[in-house]
């Protein structure tokens, strides 16, 4: 799923930087090429090597480059495993609001610092009871999948997704 996400936004906007990522940022051994079908892109993403999940590590990476960059998005199951080390069957168990922090998170404060207007979209495929980052105006979480989701995205990224607006997008939806 995530390689077809990725593989759709940089169809559709061929400027997105895509960084793969399992327990450590997976680099491209070749660059992308936007005008190749998303089929043959999202293919090459798969067959990247996997493994563990650190939710941090591609905010690290931006965060050591000095990246700019007004959205992030990620899609992911928000496990984090390889951010807790062997503490990570307890802090799955653990609702994000009893969390003082992930690495996720602070990651995502050194990144505004320098990015005070971005927005960071998580595309969560396998929901739980837990997040990386919490909501709030410059965090949405999303759980699940459907093609919904882009228009989701596109509306927070615009900054359309607060209140009524917000409500009237997710009744949209047809079930």
């Amino acid at each position: 799923v995530a390689s077809l996400v990725a593989a759709s936004f940089l169809r559709r906007s061929p400027d997105v930087e895509i960084i793969p990522f399992s327990d450590h940022v997976v680099p491209l051994p070749r660059r992308l090429n936007p005008r190749d079908s998303v089929m043959t892109n999202a293919q090459y993403l798969a067959s990247l090597p996997s493994g563990g999940t650190s939710c941090s590590a591609p905010l690290r990476y931006m965060n050591q480059m000095n990246a700019e960059a007004d959205l992030v998005v990620y899609v992911s199951d928000n496990q984090s495993w390889s951010d807790f080390g062997s503490n990570a069957a307890q802090a799955a168990r653990v609702p994000a609001r009893c969390l003082a922090s992930t690495p996720m998170a602070e990651e995502w404060e050194r990144f505004r610092k320098r990015n005070p207007h971005a927005k960071l979209v998580l595309i969560d495929i396998q929901p739980y009871a837990h997040t990386q980052v919490a909501d709030r105006a410059d965090v949405l979480n999303v759980g699940g999948f459907s093609d919904s989701v882009f228009e989701i995205v596109s509306l927070f990224a615009k900054g359309e997704m607060q209140g009524a607006r917000f409500v009237s997008a997710i009744e949209s939806v047809k079930l």
